[in-house]
């Protein structure tokens, strides 16, 4: 991954602006609802790679009926978050080298982490979750459509990148992002994107279409 922008830092230092970010993005559930009803995860085991501040520990995994939802990511600070705000079953560990045994979860979730894996790092992940899954099980992405990010591969590369690793669109969702206020919008975007954040409407909000990408194995 590449060290360079404010999203770094937040992951870091800052975790209050990704957790911001986080609960502006898709303020009506509609990614979520769309993914729901496209999986079954009752009594499935899930883990979650890049929980960040837990947001989605609140609505899929009580939703989906999954049997066991574990929440990995590599940032103290967010999990921190994530506990305060109630969520369970936190792992702090890297995608590169998961803190997990071998069979041991049935699907692997995550949102908009995949595409901040360059060349042989994305290659090497893939791996990770293929030691992992239980025989036939999938992995199931959001990526953006809309916001570029500074250190993710640009669009372009990223959505190749993960068609050769085996990642099939499923379904795309157009919906937004919904700040409290213009203020918190230009203070969150500018602080995680700097100079290419874009720019938000009078009352705080971004047009945003997210992509919902399937892999599955065996």
């Amino acid at each position: 991954m590449k060290n360079n922008s404010g999203w770094q830092r937040s992951y870091a230092e800052a975790p209050e602006y990704l957790r911001d970010f986080s609960k502006a993005e898709d303020p009506d559930g509609r990614v979520v609802q769309e993914l729901l009803a496209m999986t079954d995860w009752k009594r499935k085991r899930v883990l979650e790679i890049g929980c960040g501040s837990g947001r989605f520990s609140g609505s899929i995994a009580k939703e989906s009926g999954a049997m066991q939802w574990l929440n990995l990511d590599r940032s103290r600070p967010l999990l921190g978050l994530a506990q305060l705000a109630g969520t369970s079953h936190l792992l702090q560990g890297d995608a590169l080298s998961l803190p997990l045994a071998g069979n041991s979860v049935d699907v692997i979730f995550s949102a908009w982490v995949f595409s901040y894996f360059w060349g042989d790092q994305l290659s090497k992940v893939i791996q990770e979750c293929s030691r992992v899954l239980s025989p036939g099980g999938e992995i199931w992405i959001f990526e953006n459509e809309a916001i570029d990010i500074p250190d993710a591969m640009p669009e372009d590369g990223r959505m190749s990148a993960l068609k050769e690793e085996g990642f099939i669109k499923q379904s795309h969702v157009l919906t937004e992002l919904r700040f409290l206020s213009l203020g918190q919008a230009e203070a969150v975007t500018e602080f995680l994107m700097g100079s290419s954040a874009p720019k938000p409407d009078s009352r705080g909000r971004i047009p945003h279409q997210v992509q919902l990408l399937k892999k599955s194995f065996g």
